[in-house]
C-alpha cells in the first residue's frame, strides 16, 4: 500500500512493511544483519518491533536491501499515485 504525503505512518506500518520487504528480498536475517554490520539480535529486535527503529536503522535497512526510505516508508509522489490509481501518464 502506497500512502499519501499527508498521511501518518505509524511504527507498526513501517515494521510490518519492513518484514514484507524483507520476506520478498528472500534474505534471511542472519545475512541482512552481516549487511547491516549489527549484531544479530539487534537487527531481530526491529524487524519484530522489541526494539523502536530510528533513522539510522531506516538508512541501514535501506542500504541492504538496496531500496529507498520512500519504498520502506511507503511514500509516493503525488503525480505518481495518479498514474498508479488511474493509469495515466
Amino acid at each position: 500500500m502506497k500512502i499519501n504525503w499527508n498521511d501518518v505512518v505509524s511504527d507498526e506500518d513501517i515494521v510490518l512493511r519492513l518484514r514484507k520487504i524483507i520476506k520478498d528480498s528472500g534474505l534471511q536475517q542472519k545475512k541482512l544483519a552481516t549487511l547491516m554490520k549489527t549484531p544479530y539480535s539487534q537487527t531481530c529486535a526491529l524487524i519484530t518491533g522489541r526494539k523502536t527503529l530510528r533513522g539510522e536503522h531506516i538508512i541501514s535497512f535501506c542500504r541492504a536491501l538496496k531500496i529507498t526510505p520512500n519504498d520502506l516508508l511507503g511514500f509516493v509522489e503525488e503525480d505518481k499515485m495518479q498514474e498508479l490509481y488511474t493509469g495515466a501518464s
